[in-house]
Order: C-alpha cells, then sequence, then structure tokens
C-alpha cells in the first residue's frame, strides 16, 4: 500500500511500511541498529543528523517522523535577526544563504556514496569501476 511521504507515523510505522528490520534501516541510514532501537522504545532523542539520516533512509522528511520531528532544530525569528546582524558585522553581502531543509534531496548515505564513486570513475576514465 503505497503511503504519503509527507503522513505523519511513529518511526516503526514508517519502517514497517517499508519493510525494514531495525537492522535494514540502520544499515541504509549509517547508524547502529541499538540506536533505531532506542529511538523507537523513546529511550533516546536523535541528534540531528542521526534524524535526517534516517529519514531519508526512509524516503521522508524528519518532519514526517514523530520521533524524528522535534530533533530537526528551527530558526526562532530572534535566533535568525541575531544571525543577520553577526552576518552584516562581518562584512557579508546580505545575501541570505540558509539551507531550506524542506527542499534537501531525500537520499540515503549508500546512495551518495555510490554516486559518488560513479562520479570519481567517469572523471578518472576508469570504466571498471562501474557497475
Amino acid at each position: 500500500m503505497p503511503v504519503d511521504s509527507d503522513a505523519l507515523m511513529s518511526l516503526a510505522n514508517w519502517r514497517h511500511t517499508r519493510e525494514f528490520s531495525q537492522a535494514a534501516l540502520a544499515c541504509r541510514a549509517a547508524v547502529a541498529q541499538a540506536t533505531v532501537a532506542r529511538i523507537e522504545r523513546g529511550a533516546t532523542r536523535p541528534r540531528p543528523g542521526i534524524a535526517r539520516r534516517l529519514a531519508a533512509a526512509l524516503g521522508t522528511k524528519p518532519d514526517s517522523v514523530v520521533e524524528l520531528a522535534s530533533a530537526i532544530p528551527q530558526l526562532g525569528r530572534e535566533r535568525c535577526q541575531r544571525a543577520e546582524w553577526a552576518h552584516r558585522a562581518a562584512g557579508d553581502d546580505g545575501v541570505r544563504r540558509l539551507v531550506d531543509e524542506d527542499n534537501l534531496p531525500l537520499r540515503s548515505v549508500p546512495q551518495e556514496r555510490a554516486e559518488e564513486g560513479i562520479e570519481r570513475a567517469v572523471m578518472s576514465g576508469d570504466a571498471s569501476e562501474v557497475t
């Protein structure tokens, strides 16, 4: 059954929907299986990088996973203003270079590594590395 990639569900529900075991999800996200287990049972709160990797491995955004949604910090108005003042004080040209987390590509770590390997092989002219 297809699932809307923006649907809000628990990590375990997302994992079951994608038919991943804890170990398979952990491997795809490059984290320990124990980390996935602890997050699922509420024993720990993931760091932002781990939350992003788990969501990417599931093919969704961190905002769509109950346990991951609060792990990604949102810049409040005051914090944005302080950042803007700091850039101006440092002689920044005023161009905002903030990351738009809502539009980040959803790729898993293994996908990125495979793409980098293919790119290196193509650039080096060694087609034997590309499979």
